[in-house]
């Protein structure tokens, strides 16, 4: 299921190439126009930041980002970019009333002649954990005086499993690997640890993990929502 929905992003890809009218440039301006949450829980909020650089030689205003579904939320961090620049949007997308595979798209519309709507697209499996790789917890909720949180990947069917890299979506927190590896009856294990200086207020993150299982398996996914409150 989740290797045809492979197929289809990828499709979906390659037509939008032919979307913006034939422009050469539009692949060099989207950095990255496909996004992979991995496996994320039900019902939480996750996000992400999207970018293109202006390699034309005009300045190109952003003048709406459209989410083809009433589960996310778009907004650009600046809406101008001179040649050369560039423009970074974020992207908030609820899990809420999602299940399985899933794969959305959104629309940048600008001002430019021959970019004048970029594709983007996001993908995910809600609430489902192939091979039990599922992080323990599946979330974290930080209250005020919480200290750090562990989270734990169990591996019970392979060899030997590997945390090969992360990403988190803002610095409201670093992360700390504790175990990077872990053989069969082991876990993976890190640590996220909220920063100290943050003023009042309620900050919402993620971090997306890649685990490689061996050479004859494609890699596994896992995107964890941080929630951080501060009073």
């Amino acid at each position: 299921m989740y290797f045809l929905l492979t197929i289809i992003s990828t499709a979906l890809i390659f037509m939008t190439g032919a979307t913006n009218k034939g422009d050469s440039s539009v692949k060099q301006i989207l950095e990255e126009q496909l996004f992979d949450f991995g496996h994320v829980g039900i019902a939480y909020n996750v996000q992400h930041r999207f970018a293109f650089k202006n390699r034309t030689s005009d300045t190109i205003r952003i003048l709406k980002t459209t989410p083809l579904c009433d589960c996310t939320s778009a907004y650009p961090l600046d809406s101008i970019a001179a040649p050369g620049e560039t423009i970074q949007f974020n992207i908030n997308f609820s899990t809420k009333n999602q299940y399985g595979p899933i794969n959305k798209e959104i629309i940048v519309t600008t001002n430019h002649n021959r970019l004048d709507s970029l594709h983007y697209f996001y993908r995910a499996i809600i609430g489902q954990w192939f091979e039990s790789l599922r992080p323990d917890p599946t979330a974290l909720l930080f209250l005020p005086k919480k200290g750090p949180q562990t989270v734990q990947i169990p591996n019970l069917n392979f060899n030997k499993i590997t945390l090969s890299s992360f990403t988190q979506h803002r610095d409201f927190f670093t992360v700390a690997i504790s175990s990077d590896e872990a053989n069969k009856g082991e876990s993976l294990s890190f640590e996220i640890i909220p920063k100290q200086d943050l003023s009042r207020g309620t900050y919402r993150s993620n971090v997306t993990i890649h685990i490689d299982k061996g050479e004859n398996y494609e890699e596994t996914i896992l995107t964890i929502p941080v929630k951080i409150v501060v009073y």
